[in-house]
């Protein structure tokens, strides 16, 4: 079983604006504005504690991807989610509800977190 991840509510703060989600760190006052697709993944954690492979399961159905994409780009995400200090492990049982995800009109683009050292940046960036 692949291990849990979930936000770490203490020390992130989060919002979804026109579809993606823009994230502070309570910690570093680093602000994150997170792609559509990586927004995705973002609201389904959202929902609760999830697996990898319930993550990459969403993704590559709501983006009609091969699965093997959809896994190596959340893994590629959830790292960098972790490094920032935006999710950590959750050790607390099954993953969460969840529910399904709507079917993506728009074209697949790899998860993408743009990292704002200001909130001038993120501002200015149009995220």
């Amino acid at each position: 079983m692949s291990p849990l991840h979930r936000i770490d509510e203490d020390a992130v703060s989060h919002r979804m604006v026109d579809g993606e989600a823009v994230v502070i760190n309570l910690d570093t006052t680093v602000y994150y504005g997170l792609n559509r697709s990586a927004s995705m993944v973002w609201e389904r954690l959202a929902g609760g504690p999830a697996t990898d492979d319930e993550l990459a399961e969403g993704l590559a159905a709501a983006f009609d991807l091969a699965p093997e994409v959809a896994r190596a780009d959340v893994a590629d995400l959830l790292d960098r989610l972790h490094d920032e200090g935006l999710v950590t492990r959750a050790d607390d049982g099954a993953g969460g509800a969840g529910g399904a995800w709507p079917a993506e009109a728009e074209a697949y683009v790899a998860p993408q977190v743009e990292r704002y050292e200001r909130l001038e940046q993120l501002m200015l960036s149009g995220e």
